[in-house]
């Protein structure tokens, strides 16, 4: 809505005299203020003289002059405008501001003012930000392990401001309603896509696109996808590592990692003692073995901190799981090189993680498969490890 603030015009007649006392009036009227805006306003009035008895001038201006508080002067803000009825656009004005304006005439006999008009800009109205993203989500080429992810990020953007800190893409968990803070793929672009590996067998999974920024986050439809239960076999690469021996289900079973990750590693970490698990093995008993034994570099430890494949559960084997190695070297050797790792060692014992007595235990012989339960835990040994899936 726009506000005036009407003032009753005043008629302003300024006197001087000529030479022989006759009277020199000027007429200066300041008018109402029209056509207001947020930054504009036009400035309307009457410059003329009311009588014949004056005598010509020097340096003559004359127009508006305006500012923010009262009685504004030359020293204020000056627009000269020529003419009697005189008037003048301002722009670049404050929003919601009150003006001053008067017209103003000045010359050699002094500086005349006319009445003072006010007005007051109006508010700027600024148009809301419309943002609004539309995402989809779809999933193709299911496989045991692999997934593609496809969809799109569309933008509607209205008297918005670029937003910054921009991430998108896919978010996937075993888990409904995925957010950035599961797992989190990032892409770029309109029509995106992704491809998924090492994913589980037999799993259920949910993902959905996703769109991130100053403005809040954005998803699109949920997905829901399984893997297929492929059987396992011996000799297939999978889950970081070879496969050598498979359960009953055909679903589980354990993998070898591609390389040794030690020659000449001690069972011990300097010191004999004794864990007490009765012939235990596996993943936990070496967990305990670590417990038990501190940081260092021995066996367990080194199996331990083996990553293959990105999976952190890589442990030191049971004494029966090298003997299953060994029976199916035939196979696992040959797969091992196809996948970049290295055959078993012939020259060299294998470590277990089988403890016999607080100063000995278990190790195999990979090239003939012998198994001995009474060596110094102070031996150096080769190092393997294997995990579960």
């Amino acid at each position: 809505m726009r506000k005036l603030i009407y003032l009753f015009l005043t008629l302003i007649i300024i006197a001087c005299s000529d030479d022989e006392g006759n009277p020199c009036l000027y007429n200066l009227t300041t008018s109402v203020v029209t056509n207001i805006t947020d930054v504009t306003a036009n400035l309307n009035g009457t410059i003329g003289l009311a009588s014949e008895a004056c005598e010509s001038s020097n340096n003559i201006q004359q127009g508006f002059v305006y500012a923010t508080t009262i009685q504004p002067t030359i020293s204020n803000f000056k627009v000269n405008v020529n003419g009697t009825d005189i008037n003048y656009t301002l722009e670049n004005l404050e929003p919601n501001t009150t003006y001053y304006v008067r017209t103003f005439l000045t010359n050699s006999l002094g500086q005349f003012y006319g009445n003072e008009v006010s007005f007051l800009t109006e508010v700027t109205e600024v148009p809301p930000c419309l943002y609004s993203p539309t995402l989809t989500t779809f999933v193709g080429n299911i496989t045991g392990t692999t997934v593609g992810f496809g969809g799109s990020i569309g933008i509607v953007s209205e008297n918005c401001e670029d937003p910054t800190n921009t991430e998108q893409g896919f978010v996937f968990s075993l888990e409904t309603q995925p957010t950035i803070s599961d797992n989190k793929i990032l892409v770029t672009g309109v029509n995106i896509s992704a491809y998924i590996e090492n994913l589980e067998y037999g799993t259920t999974y949910y993902v959905r696109s996703f769109l991130n920024n100053d403005f809040g986050e954005f998803y699109g439809n949920e997905v829901s996808f399984t893997t297929e239960i492929v059987p396992a076999y011996v000799g297939e690469f999978r889950d970081g590592g070879v496969v050598f021996y498979v359960d009953s289900s055909g679903l589980h079973g354990l993998v070898c990692a591609l390389t040794d990750q030690g020659t000449g590693i001690q069972w011990y970490n300097g010191e004999n003692i004794f864990i007490g698990e009765g012939g235990s093995c596996g993943f936990e008993f070496t967990n305990l073995i670590i417990a038990v034994q501190g940081e260092g570099s021995y066996a367990a430890s080194i199996a331990r901190d083996y990553n293959g494949g990105g999976y952190t559960d890589w442990y030191l084997p049971c004494g029966q799981a090298l003997v299953q190695m060994y029976y199916n070297r035939d196979v696992v050797n040959p797969a091992l090189i196809a996948n970049g790792g290295t055959v078993y060692s012939t020259s060299d014992w294998y470590w277990s993680s089988i403890e016999n007595t607080i100063s000995t235990a278990a190790q195999v012989d990979l090239s003939n498969g012998n198994y001995t339960g009474n060596t110094p835990k102070s031996e150096g040994n080769v190092v393997r490890a294997v995990r579960a899936f």
